[in-house]
C-alpha cells in the first residue's frame, strides 16, 4: 500500500531523512528543494554526485550500488519538458530524481513542480507497487510530452494560414524559431529518457522483479518512446521544408518588388529625357508656340504609354 506525501525539503531534519530514506517503508514521499548532503548520509552517493544529478537538465541517469548494509539502491533521472511559453533554453526542461531501495522509492526535485503535483496525484493508487507506479508514472509522462507535440502541430497549422493570410512576414520567422528551439530540446529529452529505458531493460534484475512486468514495462515504454521520436523528426522535417519555402517566398516577393521598381525607373526615364532635349539652348519645334510645353509634355506621355505597354506585353511588369 503506497501512501503519498509531499515535503518541503529544507524544512526537514537529519532524521527526518532517515525516516523517508530508509525508516518507514510503504510511504510515497516527494521531496522538492532538498538538502542534499543530508541524503548523502543516508544513500552510497555523495553530495556531489547527488548534486550533479539534481541540477544537470541535459542527460538522463541511471546507476545503482550497494551500500555498507548491503543495501540495493537504484538512482536514476527522467528528464522532463517544461511550458512552450519558455523563453530560455535552459528552463525548458525539469529533471526528476527517483531513488529506490528494496521497498522504498523517494522521488526528489530541485524546484517545485506544480504540474508533477497533479500528475503524481492522477498516477498513486495506494494498491500500487513501487515498480508498477514508476512504470505508470513515466508511461504518463509520456503522453504529456505527446500532447506537447500535438500542440506544436497546431502552432505548426497556424504557421500555415499565416502564411496563406499575410505572407512571410516577420512574426512568423521567429515562430518557426522559437518551434525549432522547443522541439530541439524535446528531441534531446527523447534521446536521454530512451537511454533511461535501456538501462530498464539492461539492470532490471535491479528493479523489477518480476520477469513479466520486466518485458511488459520495457515493451510498454519503448513503443511509447519510438512514437515520440519519430513524430518529432518528422515535424523537424517539415519545418526545415517550411522554412525554406518561406526564404523562396521571400526571395520571389522581393524579386517581384524590385521588378516593379525597375519598371517605373524605366517608365519616369522616357519624360526626364524628353524634357531635358527639349532644354537644349538651340531652336527646337514647338519653341515659338504659345502652348508647346503642353505638346512636349503630350509627347513624353505617349511614348511613356508605349513603353509602359512593350513592358506589359513583354511580362516586364
Amino acid at each position: 500500500m503506497l501512501d503519498f506525501q509531499e515535503y518541503d525539503g529544507k524544512t526537514l531534519g537529519s532524521k527526518d531523512y532517515e525516516d523517508l530514506l530508509i525508516g518507514n517503508k510503504g510511504i510515497l514521499p516527494y521531496i522538492y528543494e532538498p538538502q542534499i548532503e543530508l541524503i548523502s548520509e543516508w544513500i552510497p552517493y555523495s553530495k556531489v554526485e547527488l548534486k550533479e544529478v539534481l541540477e544537470e537538465t541535459q542527460e538522463s541517469f541511471y546507476d545503482f550500488r550497494e551500500d555498507k548494509q548491503e543495501r540495493e539502491w537504484v538512482v536514476f533521472k527522467l528528464l522532463v519538458s517544461d511550458s512552450q511559453k519558455q523563453v530560455q533554453f535552459s528552463k525548458m526542461v525539469d529533471s526528476i530524481v527517483f531513488i529506490k531501495s528494496e521497498e522504498r522509492l523517494i522521488l526528489v526535485t530541485q524546484n517545485r513542480l506544480h504540474e508533477l503535483l497533479e500528475r503524481l496525484r492522477e498516477t498513486y493508487d495506494s494498491s500500487q507497487t513501487f515498480n508498477t507506479f514508476v512504470v505508470s508514472f513515466i508511461y504518463l509522462t509520456l503522453d504529456d510530452m505527446f500532447e506537447d507535440l500535438k500542440e506544436v502541430k497546431k502552432r505548426i497549422s497556424e504557421i500555415e494560414r499565416s502564411i496563406q493570410e499575410s505572407g512571410a512576414v516577420k512574426p512568423i520567422f521567429n515562430e518557426i524559431l522559437q518551434l525549432k528551439k522547443y522541439l530541439i530540446m524535446l528531441s534531446s529529452t527523447y534521446r536521454n529518457n530512451e537511454r533511461l529505458i535501456e538501462n530498464f531493460g539492461k539492470y532490471s534484475e535491479h528493479f523489477f522483479g518480476d520477469s513479466k512486468l520486466k518485458q511488459n514495462a520495457n515493451d510498454k515504454l519503448s513503443d511509447r518512446m519510438t512514437t515520440l521520436k519519430d513524430m518529432v523528426d518528422s515535424y523537424n522535417q517539415y519545418l526545415s521544408s517550411l522554412d525554406t519555402m518561406i526564404n523562396n517566398l521571400s526571395s520571389y516577393q522581393l524579386n517581384e518588388i524590385m521588378k516593379v521598381l525597375t519598371s517605373i525607373s524605366i517608365i519616369l526615364t522616357i519624360p526626364t529625357m524628353v524634357y531635358g532635349f527639349w532644354g537644349i539652348n538651340v531652336p527646337l519645334p514647338f519653341e515659338k508656340l504659345a502652348y508647346g510645353f503642353i505638346l512636349v509634355f503630350l509627347i513624353s506621355l505617349v511614348i511613356s504609354f508605349f513603353v509602359w505597354g512593350w513592358l506589359k506585353k513583354r511580362r516586364l511588369m
